[in-house]
Protein backbone atom coordinates (compact mmCIF):
# COMPACT_ATOMS: atom_id res chain seq x y z
CA UNK A 1 0.00 0.00 0.00
CA UNK A 2 1.51 3.34 -1.06
CA UNK A 3 1.91 6.30 1.20
CA UNK A 4 -0.84 8.32 -0.47
CA UNK A 5 -3.50 5.63 0.14
CA UNK A 6 -2.54 5.37 3.80
CA UNK A 7 -3.04 9.09 4.25
CA UNK A 8 -6.47 8.90 2.64
CA UNK A 9 -7.58 6.07 5.01
CA UNK A 10 -6.30 7.83 8.12
CA UNK A 11 -8.02 11.04 7.06
CA UNK A 12 -11.29 9.19 6.49
CA UNK A 13 -11.17 7.58 9.94
CA UNK A 14 -10.55 10.94 11.55
CA UNK A 15 -13.54 12.42 9.76
CA UNK A 16 -15.81 9.55 10.91
CA UNK A 17 -14.61 9.75 14.50
CA UNK A 18 -15.03 13.49 14.57
CA UNK A 19 -18.57 13.16 13.21
CA UNK A 20 -19.50 10.51 15.79
CA UNK A 21 -18.15 12.58 18.68
CA UNK A 22 -19.90 15.66 17.38
CA UNK A 23 -23.26 13.87 17.09
CA UNK A 24 -22.87 12.33 20.53
CA UNK A 25 -22.06 15.69 22.04
CA UNK A 26 -25.06 17.30 20.37
CA UNK A 27 -27.41 14.54 21.49
CA UNK A 28 -26.04 14.27 25.03
CA UNK A 29 -26.12 18.03 25.29
CA UNK A 30 -29.94 17.79 25.26
CA UNK A 31 -30.09 14.89 27.79
CA UNK A 32 -29.38 14.47 31.50
CA UNK A 33 -28.37 11.48 33.58
CA UNK A 34 -31.10 10.13 35.88
CA UNK A 35 -29.98 10.60 39.51
CA UNK A 36 -30.26 7.88 42.15
CA UNK A 37 -33.09 8.98 44.42
CA UNK A 38 -33.89 5.64 46.10
CA UNK A 39 -34.01 6.04 49.89
CA UNK A 40 -34.55 9.83 49.72
CA UNK A 41 -37.64 11.38 51.26
CA UNK A 42 -40.16 12.39 48.61
CA UNK A 43 -39.54 16.14 49.01
CA UNK A 44 -35.76 15.74 48.73
CA UNK A 45 -36.12 13.42 45.74
CA UNK A 46 -38.35 15.99 44.01
CA UNK A 47 -35.73 18.70 44.60
CA UNK A 48 -32.92 16.53 43.18
CA UNK A 49 -34.93 15.74 40.06
CA UNK A 50 -35.92 19.40 39.65
CA UNK A 51 -32.26 20.45 39.69
CA UNK A 52 -31.73 18.16 36.66
CA UNK A 53 -34.74 19.51 34.81
CA UNK A 54 -36.76 16.38 35.54
CA UNK A 55 -40.20 15.98 37.05
CA UNK A 56 -41.02 13.45 39.78
CA UNK A 57 -44.35 11.65 39.75
CA UNK A 58 -45.58 9.27 42.45
CA UNK A 59 -46.86 6.02 40.92
CA UNK A 60 -47.68 3.78 43.92
CA UNK A 61 -47.23 3.17 47.64
CA UNK A 62 -46.06 -0.08 49.22
CA UNK A 63 -45.30 -1.32 52.73
CA UNK A 64 -41.56 -1.52 53.24
CA UNK A 65 -39.90 -2.71 56.47
CA UNK A 66 -36.48 -1.33 55.42
CA UNK A 67 -37.32 2.24 54.41
CA UNK A 68 -39.19 4.88 56.44
CA UNK A 69 -42.63 6.09 55.46
CA UNK A 70 -42.51 8.74 52.69
CA UNK A 71 -39.19 7.66 51.16
CA UNK A 72 -38.58 6.41 47.60
CA UNK A 73 -38.35 2.62 47.31
CA UNK A 74 -38.07 2.32 43.50
CA UNK A 75 -37.75 4.54 40.43
CA UNK A 76 -38.22 4.37 36.68
CA UNK A 77 -36.06 5.11 34.66
CA UNK A 78 -33.21 3.61 36.63
CA UNK A 79 -30.24 5.67 37.90
CA UNK A 80 -27.50 6.32 35.30
CA UNK A 81 -29.79 6.30 32.26
CA UNK A 82 -29.83 9.32 29.94
CA UNK A 83 -33.18 10.98 29.33
CA UNK A 84 -34.36 14.24 27.83
CA UNK A 85 -34.90 17.21 30.10
CA UNK A 86 -38.52 17.55 31.17
CA UNK A 87 -38.90 13.75 31.43
CA UNK A 88 -41.04 12.34 34.28
CA UNK A 89 -39.35 10.07 36.81
CA UNK A 90 -41.93 7.63 38.23
CA UNK A 91 -41.39 6.54 41.81
CA UNK A 92 -42.85 4.07 44.33
CA UNK A 93 -43.08 5.47 47.85
CA UNK A 94 -42.79 3.55 51.13
CA UNK A 95 -45.76 3.40 53.50
CA UNK A 96 -43.47 2.14 56.25
CA UNK A 97 -44.19 -0.95 58.28
CA UNK A 98 -47.58 -2.59 57.83
CA UNK A 99 -49.76 -1.99 60.87
CA UNK A 100 -51.55 -4.95 62.48
CA UNK A 101 -54.68 -4.93 64.64
CA UNK A 102 -53.96 -6.76 67.90
CA UNK A 103 -56.27 -9.80 68.33
CA UNK A 104 -58.33 -10.33 71.48
CA UNK A 105 -56.50 -12.93 73.60
CA UNK A 106 -58.76 -12.81 76.67
CA UNK A 107 -59.91 -16.26 77.84
CA UNK A 108 -57.59 -18.02 75.37
CA UNK A 109 -55.05 -20.52 76.68
CA UNK A 110 -51.37 -19.88 75.99
CA UNK A 111 -51.22 -22.22 72.99
CA UNK A 112 -54.22 -20.53 71.35
CA UNK A 113 -52.79 -17.09 72.14
CA UNK A 114 -49.49 -17.92 70.43
CA UNK A 115 -51.32 -19.24 67.34
CA UNK A 116 -53.55 -16.16 67.08
CA UNK A 117 -50.56 -13.82 67.39
CA UNK A 118 -48.52 -15.78 64.85
CA UNK A 119 -51.40 -15.71 62.36
CA UNK A 120 -51.58 -11.91 62.80
CA UNK A 121 -47.85 -11.38 62.28
CA UNK A 122 -47.24 -10.61 65.96
CA UNK A 123 -45.50 -12.48 68.77
CA UNK A 124 -46.01 -13.22 72.43
CA UNK A 125 -44.20 -10.68 74.57
CA UNK A 126 -43.50 -10.86 78.26
CA UNK A 127 -45.50 -12.97 80.68
CA UNK A 128 -46.44 -10.03 82.87
CA UNK A 129 -47.58 -12.16 85.82
CA UNK A 130 -49.58 -15.17 86.92
CA UNK A 131 -52.38 -14.50 89.38
CA UNK A 132 -55.12 -16.55 91.01
CA UNK A 133 -58.57 -16.07 89.53
CA UNK A 134 -61.85 -17.76 90.30
CA UNK A 135 -63.33 -16.53 87.01
CA UNK A 136 -60.83 -18.03 84.57
CA UNK A 137 -59.26 -21.49 84.30
CA UNK A 138 -55.54 -21.95 84.88
CA UNK A 139 -53.40 -21.01 81.89
CA UNK A 140 -55.94 -18.66 80.28
CA UNK A 141 -55.24 -15.02 79.45
CA UNK A 142 -56.81 -12.49 81.83
CA UNK A 143 -55.48 -9.27 80.27
CA UNK A 144 -53.09 -8.07 77.58
CA UNK A 145 -50.98 -5.09 76.54
CA UNK A 146 -51.40 -3.63 73.92
CA UNK A 147 -55.21 -4.00 74.16
CA UNK A 148 -57.31 -5.68 71.43
CA UNK A 149 -57.83 -3.89 68.07
CA UNK A 150 -54.99 -1.41 68.63
CA UNK A 151 -52.88 -0.98 65.46
CA UNK A 152 -49.22 -1.92 66.02
CA UNK A 153 -46.23 -2.65 63.80
CA UNK A 154 -45.79 -6.15 62.38
CA UNK A 155 -43.61 -8.27 64.64
CA UNK A 156 -44.54 -6.37 67.80
CA UNK A 157 -44.87 -8.28 71.07
CA UNK A 158 -48.05 -8.57 73.14
CA UNK A 159 -47.62 -8.97 76.92
CA UNK A 160 -50.17 -11.08 78.80
CA UNK A 161 -51.46 -11.64 82.33
CA UNK A 162 -52.22 -15.33 82.89
CA UNK A 163 -54.57 -17.03 85.35
CA UNK A 164 -53.35 -19.58 87.89
CA UNK A 165 -56.93 -20.71 88.28
CA UNK A 166 -58.81 -20.63 91.54
CA UNK A 167 -56.70 -20.76 94.67
CA UNK A 168 -56.90 -24.20 96.23
CA UNK A 169 -59.03 -24.33 99.35
CA UNK A 170 -58.95 -27.17 101.86
CA UNK A 171 -61.76 -28.50 104.04
CA UNK A 172 -62.10 -31.00 106.83
CA UNK A 173 -64.51 -33.73 105.72
CA UNK A 174 -67.62 -33.67 107.93
CA UNK A 175 -69.40 -36.75 109.24
CA UNK A 176 -72.29 -37.32 106.84
CA UNK A 177 -73.63 -40.52 108.42
CA UNK A 178 -77.37 -40.26 108.97
CA UNK A 179 -77.73 -37.06 106.95
CA UNK A 180 -80.44 -37.17 104.24
CA UNK A 181 -79.04 -37.35 100.71
CA UNK A 182 -80.68 -34.10 99.45
CA UNK A 183 -79.07 -32.17 102.30
CA UNK A 184 -75.67 -33.76 101.59
CA UNK A 185 -75.89 -32.93 97.88
CA UNK A 186 -76.59 -29.26 98.55
CA UNK A 187 -73.69 -29.02 100.99
CA UNK A 188 -71.29 -30.79 98.62
CA UNK A 189 -72.31 -28.68 95.64
CA UNK A 190 -71.94 -25.49 97.68
CA UNK A 191 -68.34 -26.48 98.47
CA UNK A 192 -67.82 -27.76 94.88
CA UNK A 193 -67.15 -31.26 96.24
CA UNK A 194 -68.91 -33.36 93.63
CA UNK A 195 -70.18 -36.84 94.44
CA UNK A 196 -68.66 -39.24 91.96
CA UNK A 197 -70.72 -42.33 92.82
CA UNK A 198 -73.71 -43.15 94.96
CA UNK A 199 -74.52 -46.74 95.77
CA UNK A 200 -77.41 -48.09 97.80
CA UNK A 201 -77.59 -50.57 100.64
CA UNK A 202 -80.25 -51.36 103.19
CA UNK A 203 -79.53 -50.70 106.86
CA UNK A 204 -82.40 -50.42 109.40
CA UNK A 205 -80.20 -48.29 111.65
CA UNK A 206 -80.51 -45.37 109.24
CA UNK A 207 -83.45 -43.48 107.86
CA UNK A 208 -84.53 -43.77 104.24
CA UNK A 209 -82.18 -42.03 101.75
CA UNK A 210 -79.71 -41.22 104.54
CA UNK A 211 -75.94 -41.67 104.24
CA UNK A 212 -74.60 -44.91 105.71
CA UNK A 213 -70.89 -44.42 104.97
CA UNK A 214 -68.60 -42.14 103.02
CA UNK A 215 -65.20 -41.78 101.40
CA UNK A 216 -63.16 -39.69 102.30
CA UNK A 217 -63.77 -40.49 105.95
CA UNK A 218 -64.87 -37.88 108.51
CA UNK A 219 -61.99 -35.68 109.69
CA UNK A 220 -59.87 -36.16 106.56
CA UNK A 221 -58.50 -33.02 104.91
CA UNK A 222 -59.73 -32.58 101.34
CA UNK A 223 -59.28 -29.82 98.80
CA UNK A 224 -61.89 -28.00 96.81
CA UNK A 225 -62.96 -30.05 93.81
CA UNK A 226 -62.32 -33.38 95.49
CA UNK A 227 -64.55 -36.38 94.76
CA UNK A 228 -66.83 -37.90 97.39
CA UNK A 229 -68.38 -41.38 97.29
CA UNK A 230 -71.43 -42.24 99.36
CA UNK A 231 -73.41 -45.34 100.35
CA UNK A 232 -77.06 -44.44 100.93
CA UNK A 233 -79.78 -46.37 102.72
CA UNK A 234 -82.34 -47.55 100.19
CA UNK A 235 -83.17 -50.16 97.59
CA UNK A 236 -81.06 -50.33 94.46
CA UNK A 237 -84.14 -49.88 92.28
CA UNK A 238 -84.60 -46.53 93.98
CA UNK A 239 -82.05 -45.23 91.44
CA UNK A 240 -84.16 -43.31 88.98
CA UNK A 241 -83.14 -42.88 85.36
CA UNK A 242 -84.34 -39.96 83.33
CA UNK A 243 -83.81 -38.48 79.89
CA UNK A 244 -82.44 -35.01 79.19
CA UNK A 245 -81.32 -33.17 76.06
CA UNK A 246 -78.02 -31.32 75.88
CA UNK A 247 -77.74 -28.56 73.28
CA UNK A 248 -74.49 -26.65 73.02
CA UNK A 249 -73.15 -24.17 70.44
CA UNK A 250 -69.35 -24.19 70.10
CA UNK A 251 -68.23 -20.59 70.79
CA UNK A 252 -66.71 -18.57 67.98
CA UNK A 253 -63.38 -16.82 68.21
CA UNK A 254 -59.90 -18.23 68.51
CA UNK A 255 -59.16 -21.40 66.58
CA UNK A 256 -61.50 -22.49 63.79
CA UNK A 257 -61.65 -26.05 65.15
CA UNK A 258 -61.85 -26.94 68.84
CA UNK A 259 -61.94 -30.10 70.90
CA UNK A 260 -65.24 -30.47 72.73
CA UNK A 261 -65.51 -32.90 75.66
CA UNK A 262 -68.69 -33.59 77.65
CA UNK A 263 -68.61 -35.41 80.99
CA UNK A 264 -71.55 -36.62 83.11
CA UNK A 265 -71.35 -37.08 86.86
CA UNK A 266 -74.33 -38.94 88.32
CA UNK A 267 -75.02 -41.95 90.53
CA UNK A 268 -73.15 -44.15 88.07
CA UNK A 269 -69.96 -42.16 88.46
CA UNK A 270 -67.99 -39.85 86.17
CA UNK A 271 -68.17 -40.65 82.44
CA UNK A 272 -67.08 -38.87 79.26
CA UNK A 273 -69.95 -39.14 76.79
CA UNK A 274 -68.44 -37.03 73.98
CA UNK A 275 -64.90 -36.10 72.94
CA UNK A 276 -64.53 -34.85 69.37
CA UNK A 277 -63.16 -32.00 67.25
CA UNK A 278 -65.86 -29.49 66.23
CA UNK A 279 -65.91 -26.30 64.17
CA UNK A 280 -66.58 -22.95 65.85
CA UNK A 281 -70.25 -22.03 65.62
CA UNK A 282 -71.46 -25.60 65.10
CA UNK A 283 -74.10 -27.16 67.39
CA UNK A 284 -73.81 -30.29 69.53
CA UNK A 285 -77.13 -31.92 70.46
CA UNK A 286 -77.29 -35.19 72.41
CA UNK A 287 -79.77 -37.17 74.45
CA UNK A 288 -78.63 -37.92 78.01
CA UNK A 289 -79.64 -40.83 80.23
CA UNK A 290 -79.01 -39.70 83.78
CA UNK A 291 -79.05 -41.74 86.97
CA UNK A 292 -80.31 -39.53 89.80
CA UNK A 293 -79.02 -36.03 90.29
CA UNK A 294 -76.34 -35.18 87.75
CA UNK A 295 -73.80 -32.59 86.75
CA UNK A 296 -72.88 -32.18 83.08
CA UNK A 297 -69.66 -30.39 82.27
CA UNK A 298 -68.58 -29.14 78.84
CA UNK A 299 -64.88 -28.56 78.13
CA UNK A 300 -63.37 -26.63 75.23
CA UNK A 301 -59.78 -27.64 74.55
CA UNK A 302 -59.71 -29.28 78.00
CA UNK A 303 -60.86 -26.11 79.76
CA UNK A 304 -64.24 -25.95 81.51
CA UNK A 305 -66.67 -23.85 79.46
CA UNK A 306 -70.08 -24.67 80.97
CA UNK A 307 -71.62 -26.67 83.81
CA UNK A 308 -75.25 -27.76 84.06
CA UNK A 309 -76.94 -29.39 87.04
CA UNK A 310 -79.90 -31.76 86.81
CA UNK A 311 -81.56 -32.03 90.23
Amino acid sequence: MNEKLKKVIVFGCLVLLTGYLTMTFVIRGKQVMVPNIKGLMLLNARQVCGSKGLYLEERAKVFDENLPEGSVTAQEPLPGEYVKKGRRIFVTVSSGLKMINVPDLKDQNMRQARILLSQSGLKLGELAARVYSGDAPAGSVLAQNPPPNLAVKRGAGVDVLVSLGERELYYVMPNLAGVPLPTVRKALYAAKLLTVKISYSQDPAFGKDCVISQNPLPGEEIKKGAVVSLIVNGKTEANRFRQAVLKFVVPRGGLLEKRVRVSVLDNDGLTDIYNEIMRSGSTLERSLKLNGEAVVRIYINNELNREEKYD
